[in-house]
């Protein structure tokens, strides 16, 4: 699917490693919508990282147009440059192309303001909410293979060198063969748990463990029994 756009200037569909404003694509071959977890990941490409969002804005002097392409399988996007003065003037064709999924889009465009555009975006996607308090601290969050007990010591070492922290975060391993909300009781035993509680909340302090978005398909987990 095609789609014209007065402006050359071109930004959106994250994530990926490369510069903000988007590319012109003939040269480096579309950018890839398909959420990828890879650690060494290329600098400066269109190679896809954890997140895809189908959705671009240009903008101009004259005017703001946008497009969401609501469609959550793979896609590729091409832009284009085109300049035909005697139709459209200068501006950039976009190319949407899915492996599958209905064809559903969203074409915005306002000539007064790009507020005007993410406003009409909020309307249909939902606006933000405003965040948690807590969300708006200091948060010590990365991946590793981790224990309670290491948790527990570097809660304790922020505390003794005097490290400002408000939130700390355990990634995917602190569960059980990554079925999520199951703790791992090797490495997360509950009386290292109850712990680890006791001390953050002396401190007023958060702890945040992370889910991935697929269920382990696992006929004893109740997380996946209560999903079918």
């Amino acid at each position: 699917m095609g789609y014209f756009v007065n402006a050359i200037d071109n930004f959106g569909i994250p994530e990926r490693a490369n510069t903000f404003a988007l590319n012109f694509t003939e040269t480096q071959g579309p950018y890839r919508l398909w959420a990828s977890d890879d650690f060494d990941h290329p600098w400066l490409t269109n190679y896809p990282l954890y997140a895809g969002v189908p959705y671009i804005v240009g903008h101009a002097a004259a005017q703001t147009a946008s497009v969401a392409w609501l469609n959550s399988a793979e896609t590729f996007i091409d832009l284009f440059q085109y300049t035909n003065s005697q139709e459209f003037g200068t501006g950039t064709h976009l190319s949407y192309t899915s492996e599958g999924g209905a064809m559903e889009m969203f074409v915005l465009g306002s000539a007064l303001s790009p507020k005007n555009v993410q406003k009409a975006l909020s309307e249909f996607s939902g606006y933000a909410p405003i965040p948690s308090l807590s969300s708006l601290g200091f948060h010590f969050c990365k991946w590793e293979q981790n224990t309670a007990e290491m948790l527990i010591e570097r809660n304790q070492n922020f505390t003794k060198y005097g490290f400002p922290v408000d939130v700390l975060w355990s990634d995917i391993e602190y569960s059980e063969n990554h079925q999520y909300f199951i703790f791992n009781q090797t490495a997360w035993p509950q009386s290292k748990i109850t712990q680890y509680n006791m001390e953050l909340n002396a401190q007023g302090r958060r702890m945040v463990l992370i889910e991935d978005c697929h269920i382990n398909h696992n006929d004893s987990y109740p997380i996946y029994q209560n999903g079918l």
